[in-house]
């Protein structure tokens, strides 16, 4: 998976675990930056992981 798509799983689950987007994929706010606030929440934290810096031990 893309660290983009990946990015988009994780701005829907966020908005899932919060409340705004529905089940059937409906959002409870209409307000169209709600999507590319949560976008951009799971940017920033998809971008900043980086496997490759891992401890195996951890």
């Amino acid at each position: 998976m893309s660290k983009e798509l990946a990015a988009v799983e994780l701005a829907k689950e966020l908005a899932r675990m919060e409340g705004v987007l529905q089940p059937d994929g409906t959002w409870t706010r209409k307000d169209p930056r709600m999507l590319f606030n949560y976008y951009s929440r799971a940017v920033k934290k998809v971008f900043a992981f980086d496997p490759d810096t891992l401890d195996e031990d951890e």
